[in-house]
């Protein structure tokens, strides 16, 4: 039967069954909810990564002064950090609370994405993190 008609397709050679086959089985696998987290991870986390890039420069715009030691390793370039040591970095040398607020943001949504959990509607679609992909 055909896609449009609620049964099955075949994408990138693996048959899938249509979201409504699978909300009227009541998705007993969660497969609804991988399917969201994969559609949003594909598009946010390279998006994250290139805000990420930039809170790392308005970071080093701002008055940390590099290098900086972050557990046992001298950072020479923030741009070489990964979110959550930046948010700690951010919070640690007391800068800007608009900087830290996004580092914050940033964190928590690599952390969930990096943990499988898809994201609400307002966090996918949020406009601060979507415009990097346009950078």
């Amino acid at each position: 039967a055909p896609w449009e008609g609620g049964w099955l397709a075949e994408f990138d050679g693996e048959q899938l069954e249509h979201s409504v086959v699978i909300v009227r089985g009541g998705d007993p696998h969660g497969e609804l909810a991988m399917r969201l987290w994969a559609a949003q991870a594909s598009e946010i986390l390279p998006a994250l990564e290139i805000s990420r890039r930039h809170l790392a420069k308005r970071m080093k715009d701002a008055r940390m002064r590099l290098p900086v030691r972050l557990n046992d390793d001298v950072i020479h370039d923030l741009v070489d950090v990964e979110i959550g040591p930046l948010l700690h970095l951010a919070r640690e040398h007391g800068l800007p609370k608009d900087i830290v607020r996004v580092a914050e943001k940033y964190s928590k949504l690599r952390n969930k994405l990096a943990h499988l959990c898809p994201l609400g509607a307002d966090e996918a679609l949020d406009a601060e993190v979507l415009s990097a992909r346009r950078r």
